[in-house]
């Protein structure tokens, strides 16, 4: 005869479901979190200048200094507002049946809300790294859905449930032709892969192809750091902003550093001093956390936890670096490519918006909006920005191998 056994005697038993709700969709910023938001991004577009030169007319004769008369030299550049959407529709039997704790682990509308909100940061965060192409990997390879991205690391860029585009070019022209939304249906970062719904329907799909965000092509994204700070010095045929910064690359561009045989310490070294040779100092560094740990082994460094300083207090740890132009603290951050290290100044760098970033969309004093043809409601978030650098030669960017 059978003893009683949990198994056997399920129907007797109480279900304890637990109280709270883990949430590894929520991620860490620290370079977004940094950077001081200024809202009034209002007008056609905003407008700031750049000086690069003082007046020249210096010399050890009155004549000569006379003869030799100039103004200050400065550039105008001028900024344009990106637009960025976030999008949730809610059915109105769910939300009633979530509508208290005994219903559900969490409220819907609260959580879909934050959700989103979520959501919408790591999109900026990401942005804020790199050009306002939105290039977030390149396949390597494929095998059935499963595409193996040519830098594995490149994985954390996509989530389940993402739309993707994709295309031969990075700035996002010529993309291929998709039958149907194709999204993410699992990620390996491990493995660097990303799976998607149908290959077969990316059109002519193929190895080194680009991959985005459906609708993050085109330069439509923040201009970030790549976008700012270009590892390549610009050239005759450069125009950022309105402006051609190769008369200038330092004073327009900031430094760089490009040099295999260098590692990521000695590379922010260089840019530090790059940096004061120009009489300008920089206050951090950040790199992916890959690399950081690789350097921290490398240099048998500790890593020590700093205070941070805004409203909340945030705390990130970090090592410091001696380099010729005074110390300089560095950071890991998730969002920063893993081929990329940047030397900062901080106080020259911030994000323009218009209207809270992001915000929910309330125009008509109304956060969330019935549908017509359902019984659902629909919110809203948007953002309007871009990033702002006024003093790009305090700044600089370094090649990471």
């Amino acid at each position: 005869m059978a003893a009683s056994t949990i198994a056997n005697l399920q129907w007797l038993y109480k279900r304890v479901y637990a109280d709270k709700v883990g949430d590894s969709a929520m991620r860490k910023h620290l370079l977004f979190n940094k950077l001081r938001k200024e809202g009034g991004f209002t007008g056609e577009a905003f407008f700031y200048p750049i000086r690069t030169t003082n007046p020249q007319g210096i010399a050890s004769t009155f004549a000569s200094a006379q003869a030799a008369v100039s103004g200050s030299k400065g550039y105008q550049l001028q900024a344009s507002r990106k637009k960025k959407y976030g999008y949730i529709t809610l059915d109105g039997e769910a939300m009633a049946a979530a509508s208290n704790d005994a219903g559900a682990f969490k409220r819907l509308v609260t959580t879909e809300t934050d959700g989103v909100l979520e959501e919408f940061v790591d999109s900026l965060a990401f942005d804020a790294f790199r050009d306002g192409n939105g290039v977030r990997g390149v396949r390597g390879s494929i095998s059935s859905n499963t595409i193996t991205l040519a830098t594995r690391d490149d994985a954390r860029n996509f989530k389940i449930n993402m739309a993707l585009a994709s295309g031969p070019n990075a700035d996002g022209s010529s993309l291929n032709t998709h039958t149907g939304t194709i999204t993410v249906t699992g990620v390996d970062e491990d493995l660097g892969t990303v799976t998607v719904s149908s290959a077969a329907n990316m059109g002519s799909f193929a190895d080194a192809h680009y991959l985005f965000r459906l609708g993050d092509t085109g330069g439509v994204c923040m201009e970030g750091l790549a976008a700012h700070f270009p590892l390549t010095t610009p050239g005759g045929g450069d125009s950022f902003r309105g402006i051609n910064r190769s008369v200038a690359p330092h004073q327009l561009a900031g430094s760089r550093v490009d040099d295999s045989t260098l590692s990521v310490e000695e590379v922010i070294r260089l840019l530090a001093t790059k940096i004061s040779q120009r009489g300008k100092k920089a206050d951090m560094a950040v790199m992916n956390p890959i690399k950081f740990e690789e350097m921290v082994r490398r240099t048998n460094a500790k890593t020590i936890y700093d205070g941070g300083g805004d409203s909340a207090t945030i705390g990130f740890e970090n090592i410091k670096i001696a380099t010729a132009a005074g110390t300089v603290s560095v950071f890991p951050d998730a969002d920063c490519p893993t081929n990329r290290t940047y030397v900062l100044n901080t106080s020259t760098l911030y994000i323009k918006h218009l209207q809270g970033l992001p915000h929910l969309v309330d125009d008509d004093g109304k956060v969330n909006l019935r549908l017509a043809a359902e019984d659902s409601i629909e919110a809203r978030v948007r953002a309007w920005s871009n990033m702002i650098c006024t003093d790009p030669a305090a700044n600089g960017v370094g090649a990471v191998y």
